[in-house]
C-alpha cells in the first residue's frame, strides 16, 4: 500500500512516515454495511470523513459539508444508477446500430449450381479499411458445401478449393482480370457467413468488450475480422464457447466469463 501511494503522489521513500496518518484514517473510519466503523468498536469515537470540512478556493475558506454521511452514501448510490442506467442505454444504442448494420449488408441467396462456370476474387492487398481484389478464372463449381460455400475448380492446374458466393461471380470474358475495390464488410448473423476457425482474442478497452479474430470459411486470409464477443454469444454461443475453452491463447479471465 505505500508502495502504491508514494508511487501515485510520487514521494521520496525516505517520505513514507508522512502517509501514515492517511493510511490509519483510511482503515479505522470507514463504515461498513454490516457493522460500525473501527475507530467506534475499538476507542468509541465516531468516525469522521474527508469530506466533513470542504475548502471552498473561491472564498479561500474551510467551510462545513451540509450533508451527513448516509446522506452522502444515498447521493453516490444515486449517481452510480444514473451512470449504470446511461451506459445501457448507450449499449442498447449500440446494438440496435448494429443489428441495422447487418440487416442492410445480408447476403442474397446465391443461384449457383453444380457445373457453373465462374470467375473468382483474389485479394491483391489490403489498403486502409478496403481490399483490392482482382477477377480471375474462370473456375468451375463441382461441389456445394452448403447454401453458401462451393468447392470450385481451377481448370487449369486442377486444384480445388473452398469459396464464398460473395466472392463469385458468373463467367463473362469483360470481367475476367477486372481489378475492383470492395469494403471489408462481413455479416455473422446466419445469413451465409460461416465461421472456419477462432484464431486470437483482445481486449479491446475503447469498447469495453473482447473481440475475436474469426477465420470466415471461403475466404482469404487477409479477410480475417475481430468481431464482438459479446454479439458472436448471440450468434453461434455454443461453438464460440468450445472452441475458446480449449484454445491455448485465451486468458484464464475469459474463460471465467465464459464459464459464467
Amino acid at each position: 500500500m505505500f508502495r502504491s501511494l508514494i508511487s501515485q503522489i510520487r514521494l521520496g521513500l525516505v517520505d513514507w512516515p508522512v502517509l501514515i496518518p492517511f493510511v490509519r484514517f483510511a482503515l479505522n473510519h470507514p463504515i461498513p454495511p454490516d457493522r460500525l466503523a473501527a475507530v467506534t468498536l475499538f476507542m468509541g469515537f465516531s468516525p469522521s470523513s474527508p469530506l466533513d470540512s470542504i475548502y471552498n478556493p473561491r472564498t479561500k475558506a474551510v467551510m462545513a459539508n451540509p450533508f451527513t454521511a448516509h446522506q452522502l452514501q444515498q447521493l453516490v448510490a444515486d449517481l452510480q444508477k444514473s451512470f449504470l442506467a446511461w451506459h445501457g442505454e448507450v449499449e442498447e444504442a449500440r446494438n440496435s446500430r448494429r443489428d441495422v448494420a447487418n440487416s442492410r449488408r445480408r447476403t442474397a441467396t446465391p443461384n449457383f449450381s453444380t457445373g457453373d462456370y465462374v470467375l473468382v476474387s483474389n485479394v491483391l492487398h489490403v489498403r486502409r479499411n478496403k481490399l483490392q481484389v482482382r477477377w480471375s478464372g474462370p473456375y468451375r463449381i463441382i461441389s456445394a458445401k452448403s447454401d453458401y460455400i462451393f468447392t470450385v475448380l481451377d481448370l487449369l492446374s486442377e486444384k480445388t478449393f473452398d469459396c464464398h458466393c460473395s466472392r463469385m461471380r458468373f463467367y463473362s470474358d469483360g470481367h475476367l482480370h477486372i481489378t475492383e475495390e470492395i469494403l471489408k464488410q462481413f455479416a455473422h448473423d446466419g445469413h451465409g457467413f460461416k465461421i472456419a476457425d477462432v484464431l486470437n482474442v483482445r481486449f479491446n478497452h475503447r469498447l469495453n468488450d473482447w473481440e475475436v479474430f474469426i477465420a470466415w470459411a471461403g475466404f482469404e486470409s487477409a479477410e480475417h475480422t475481430w468481431e464482438p464477443l459479446s454479439q458472436l454469444l448471440k450468434d453461434c454461443p455454443v461453438f464460440i464457447k468450445r472452441r475458446l475453452r480449449n484454445a491455448e491463447f485465451c486468458p484464464p479471465e475469459l474463460v471465467s466469463i465464459l464459464d459464467n
